[in-house]
This record gives C-alpha cells, sequence and structure tokens, in this order.
C-alpha cells in the first residue's frame, strides 16, 4: 500500500548535482532535505539522519550506466539526473517509514564513518511479518573490493543481519547475524562496528 505524502513534494536532481557526485570522494551523498526541499552534495564526514533523504552514493551511478549501455541510451550527466529524479521522487513514497527508521541505524553510519567505512548507495526498507528493516550499503576505503549491506530491524526486534559481497559481480562472500537486543542498547551500533570491522580484517583478499 503506497504512503500519503502529507505534502506534494517535487525533488529536482540537476547535471550539476551529478557532476558533484562525480567529482566527489567516498562517503559523499546526495541528500534531499526535507525542510529546505533542497539536493545537496554532502561530505563524507556528514552523516545524515532523519532530516535528509538519501538519493544516491557513489555507487548508485553504476547501475544506471550499465542500464544505458544495456538499452543502447547515449549516456550523459541529464541522463543520470533524470534517471536520480526519477529515483528520488520514487522514494518519496516510502521516505515516512525510512524516516522512523533512520534513527535506528544513526549511530551506526556515524560510528562506521569514523573508521573509513562509509555510505555508498540509498537505503532500502522492507517489511516482513509485520516488522520493519532498514538495509543501508558501505563501503570500506581499506577494503574497496568488498561491499558492506547491513540490515537492522526497528527497535532491533531481529538479528542485525550483515553481508559482504564482491564489489565485481556482487557475489557473497561473508554473512553474520548479530543479537544485539539487551539492556544497554546504546552500545549496540559500537559492538556491531567491532563485528564488522573484525570481519573485514579478517577478510582474504577477494
Amino acid at each position: 500500500m503506497r504512503t500519503i505524502m502529507p505534502h506534494a513534494a517535487t525533488i529536482t536532481v540537476t547535471p550539476e548535482h551529478v557532476r558533484a557526485l562525480e567529482e566527489a570522494t567516498l562517503g559523499s551523498l546526495l541528500v534531499w532535505y526535507e525542510a529546505t526541499n533542497r539536493v545537496t552534495r554532502t561530505r563524507p564526514d556528514d552523516v545524515p539522519g532523519p532530516e535528509g533523504m538519501i538519493i544516491a552514493g557513489i555507487d548508485t551511478p553504476n547501475g544506471i550506466i550499465e542500464q544505458a549501455i544495456d538499452n543502447g541510451d547515449d549516456y550523459s550527466d541529464a541522463y543520470m539526473a533524470s534517471n536520480l529524479t526519477d529515483i528520488a521522487n520514487d522514494s518519496l513514497a516510502d521516505w515516512p517509514r525510512v524516516k522512523a527508521l533512520t534513527p535506528a541505524v544513526t549511530d551506526l553510519r556515524t560510528d562506521l564513518s569514523l573508521r573509513s567505512c562509509h555510505l555508498a548507495d540509498g537505503p532500502l526498507s522492507c517489511e516482513v511479518k509485520g516488522e520493519y528493516f532498514l538495509t543501508d550499503t558501505y563501503r570500506s576505503a581499506h577494503r574497496p573490493e568488498v561491499i558492506l549491506q547491513v540490515t537492522i530491524a526497528f527497535m532491533q526486534t531481529s538479528p542485525t543481519r550483515v553481508r559482504i559481497l564482491r564489489a565485481d559481480g556482487r557475489s557473497e562472500v561473508m554473512r553474520f547475524h548479530l543479537d544485539l537486543q539487551g539492556p544497554r542498547p546504546g552500545m549496540s551500533s559500537r559492538l556491531l562496528t567491532g563485528a564488522i570491522e573484525a570481519a573485514l580484517s579478517a577478510l582474504p583478499s577477494v
């Protein structure tokens, strides 16, 4: 069922935004800020919370470029901007749910960014048997050959799932679950960050 937005916001991604993202480093994102209805490229150390909807990271254009090649389309910054505009406006329907789930992942996003592991794409949300989940995609500056996907349940009612994938082809290299429920929920992001760091350190070359 589609969520009815309380306002008819329209988001526009421009070729200038695309060029800004192309020139960016790992951790920079295109973010739409609801209060101002503006799209901004963030810095790697600027971790967005529920005030901003992530449209794209440095990995997002890859799929659009592949689509252009498959379709025989002429790729340009305007082509990318048009596709990202569609993605952004399609995401508005799910934004209230993503916004509500974002506080559950903000501490982890911050802790990982301090360890050079940054968001690389927009989040995905889903509902499974009445539980709500948010999946973030990360890239590590220390292990650029892999992608991390971290799926967290709202209120951590289910174990957190971590998948490590090859950046080239996205075949799975490792997965693990962590049950982070307990009397000290504030420790969850630190424990999860430590587990991810340990997994990346132990991972052989892929």
